[in-house]
């Protein structure tokens, strides 16, 4: 399933990069290539937590929730030098983070259902 996402991801990065270029927007690649990496593991590591918390027979909802709003925290940490030292540039930056933050999620939910997994609450 991990080889899958990162495909996916791959394949998204791509186009991407390549809707950037098509619409001309003064994206620097790395900073995309950067957005990707850092939801990727953001990601990977709240799937990581998930899993292993989610054998535990006694799983407790707030271990979920806890995943979750660490998720949020982190990506207000990596926009936050973005956020303060703004300018109009950076709003495609914050915009193009966003779309990719929600598509992670759409694909985390996708690959939840597909997977079907159960969490025990």
């Amino acid at each position: 399933m991990i080889k899958s996402k990162i495909l996916i991801q791959i394949i998204f990065l791509i186009g991407n990069l390549i809707l950037l270029k098509i619409i001309n927007f003064q994206l620097c690649q790395f900073d995309v290539f950067k957005i990707h990496v850092f939801l990727f593991f953001v990601f990977l590591f709240g799937e990581l937590i998930q899993k292993k918390v989610s054998k535990n027979k006694k799983t407790i909802f707030i271990y979920f929730l806890v995943v979750n709003f660490t998720r949020i925290v982190l990506c207000i940490l990596f926009l936050l030098p973005t956020i303060l030292n703004y300018n109009n540039f950076h709003n495609i930056f914050i915009y193009n983070f966003f779309i990719v933050y929600f598509f992670y999620l759409v694909l985390d939910i996708i690959f939840i259902k597909i997977k079907g997994d159960k969490l025990n609450f």
